[in-house]
């Protein structure tokens, strides 16, 4: 398109007079493979192993069918599009957007059920390396204190704190 960078001298593409207040870069809008995924573990082996024999579509169909019978207005119209069976008897679910997964991993207590009576979502964990982070602060009241000072950070997403320690020396 021609012209399409006039007016802008500086060489960058702005989108707003307003600039943003956030350190951090601007979530992508390609999310990976494993952001996409929703392991089930503790699954019953009598449910499972039927399956394993079977096409990948059963296991997604048994998937989507415990979700739309849970007549749940907020995860209804959510999918999987695909699924497996690991040899553990795991089962990893994929699904199409980030809202996809974080809509069903907080109503998984229900339609998790259809694959036996303890299967639970296995919650991925992240390490943080914090530097420059006062080692006064008293360990029992770090998790609230860095849960208020990144509230905003945080609110958009299920987050809990379930370590804290400190890391002293070179």
């Amino acid at each position: 398109v021609s012209g399409w960078m006039q007016g802008n001298t500086n060489g960058s593409i702005g989108t707003n007079t307003t600039s943003s207040t956030s350190p951090s870069s601007p979530a992508t809008p390609f999310p990976l493979k494993e952001d996409l995924e929703i392991h089930i573990q503790g699954t019953d082996h009598q449910i499972i192993d039927p399956l394993r024999h079977q096409k990948e579509a059963r296991v997604v169909e048994r998937a989507n069918r415990a979700i739309k019978e849970l007549n749940n207005a907020i995860i209804a119209h959510r999918t999987v599009s695909t699924g497996r069976i690991l040899p553990s008897g795991d089962i990893i679910l994929r699904t199409e957007g980030l809202e996809d997964v974080e809509q069903l991993a907080r109503a998984a207590q229900d339609w998790c059920l259809s694959f036996g009576g303890k299967a639970t979502i296995k919650r991925r964990t992240y390490r943080v390396v914090m530097n420059g982070v006062n080692c006064q602060l008293n360990l029992a009241a770090a998790p609230a204190r860095i849960k208020a000072d990144n509230l905003g950070r945080l609110a958009s997403a299920p987050t809990a704190i379930t370590y804290t320690g400190w890391l002293l020396g070179p």
